[in-house]
């Protein structure tokens, strides 16, 4: 039990912690810092600010202290919360989920596509593509 409880204290949790690896600034985590926030821009085009919230909260918390980084993180979670991007996603994806399965919007003189449904069993999504393609 005496060893249990000398290790309740965890490293980072102890005054003067530094982050391993050196500053955040240095060249080998700023590329780190600026790989990451391109590939996540390009993956969503920019429209949900999620991973540059994430990444800048990392960046900033990386400089300062525990304490200090968990306000900014905290901070970064509210704006995100009341976006106008999480509103809608949570009203279409947990609210209106229902009717946007049931077409309820859909005019009624529009007439369904009437695709077959196709099931690719174990596929990732490669092998789905791949799947749909040789289909068409």
């Amino acid at each position: 039990m005496a060893e249990g409880a000398a290790n309740i204290v965890k490293p980072w949790d102890k005054k003067g912690f530094r982050l391993p690896g050196g500053n955040v600034q240095s060249r080998r985590h700023g590329s780190l810092f600026m790989g990451v926030g391109s590939r996540s821009s390009r993956q969503d085009r920019r429209a949900l600010s999620r991973a540059a919230a994430i990444m800048e909260s990392v960046y900033d918390g990386c400089m300062l202290t525990s304490d200090t980084g968990l306000k900014i993180e905290n901070r970064q979670f509210a704006r995100l919360a009341v976006s106008p991007q999480a509103q809608n996603m949570i009203r279409t994806l947990f609210y209106a989920i229902g009717d946007a399965n049931k077409l309820i919007g859909r005019p009624a003189a529009v007439p369904g596509a009437g695709l077959p449904e196709d099931r690719v069993l174990g596929a990732g999504m490669m092998a789905r593509d791949r799947a749909c393609l040789g289909r068409s």
